[in-house]
């Protein structure tokens, strides 16, 4: 499968809550047509709240959670990651 040969990738940066969702948007995609997203809503995100995007990519799948600044607990986290094709 395309895409598994990635070395392991971690980021971790901090953003105001709006600006980190735009970045969720090009964490490395998996590198196959038929993808999935596992999305967990855990706890509120408030507009103008300082957040931590942290993402780890291992292979053909990225790991991502969205944390409160201060908290260690994801409020968002999630998993893509390419299907069968």
């Amino acid at each position: 499968m395309a895409g598994q040969n990635r070395a392991q990738e971690h980021l971790e940066l901090h953003y105001s809550a709006p600006s980190a969702l735009v970045y969720m948007a090009r964490l490395s995609a998996p590198q196959s047509e038929a993808q999935a997203l596992e999305l967990w809503i855990k706890g509120p995100v408030f507009y103008g709240s300082e957040v931590v995007l942290k993402a780890d990519s291992a292979g053909a799948a990225v790991s991502f959670g969205l944390m409160l600044a201060g908290d260690h607990r994801a409020a968002i986290a999630g998993s893509w990651r390419a299907t069968g094709d």
